[in-house]
């Protein structure tokens, strides 16, 4: 239920994905499923702060919602920590993270963020830790710090194309394309992809001193035949 949620909110209704979570988060803490019950309290805590988007795919979200993730997103991350959920705390922590960021302190954001990148090394939030990775990368990208950023920026958009590729489910694939946040994974991870090759960029590349079409989806997907760095 969670993923779809999540798409269900970025894609225009978030108050239905609101009702979903909350109840999904209300039904397995009467079964003591603390484990969904978290998961689904920091995906409602994520989609509060990331909702309602505009057209640009910039979240805008209300300072009574952005305060309800805070305080979710809060309890989830110290109640995961003490009983070692490596999972839901990296969620809580990428959540937190996006909170510090609105609110201006991005040396904190930056510091959740490892936090959520050393769970997600570890093993943690294997589907959705890509998000940390990225905003990890944005934020460092912030800071100057290129180097750092342009290795996790690539990967996340490896990650999310790889993810693409092994989708199926026409609806699936099509709702998951729509997510702002996958296209813009993409597009800053294309771009820097696209810097470690010398004179080629995506659309094109050097054959016999020759310039060809090459589709984004290519570079970011590794079937290129040049080498892939920063990875």
């Amino acid at each position: 239920m969670g993923p779809t949620c999540i798409v269900v909110a970025r894609l225009g209704d978030p108050e239905a994905a609101h009702v979903l979570l909350t109840d999904a988060a209300k039904v397995a803490a009467r079964r003591g499923d603390t484990r969904t019950q978290l998961r689904a309290e920091v995906r409602l805590a994520r989609v509060l702060v990331t909702t309602p988007v505009d057209e640009h795919g910039v979240a805008h979200p209300t300072d009574e919602a952005v305060a309800e993730a805070d305080v979710t997103a809060t309890t989830v991350y110290d109640r995961d920590r003490a009983e070692g959920l490596r999972s839901s705390t990296a969620r809580a922590a990428h959540v937190l993270s996006l909170i510090a960021e609105r609110r201006g302190d991005v040396d904190k954001a930056i510091e959740l963020e490892r936090d959520a990148e050393r769970l997600i090394r570890a093993g943690a939030a294997p589907l959705d830790g890509v998000r940390s990775l990225h905003h990890l990368g944005v934020l460092l990208r912030q800071r100057g710090r290129e180097s750092e950023a342009r290795a996790l920026l690539s990967e996340a958009a490896r990650a999310v194309q790889s993810r693409l590729d092994d989708l199926r489910d026409h609806d699936l694939r099509e709702g998951y394309q729509a997510l702002s946040d996958v296209r813009r994974i993409l597009a800053d991870g294309g771009r820097y992809l696209a810097r470690d090759y010398t004179g080629v960029g995506p659309g094109t590349k050097h054959s016999r001193g020759e310039m060809h079409t090459l589709p984004l989806q290519v570079w970011l997907s590794g079937q290129c035949s040049l080498p892939v760095h920063h990875l």
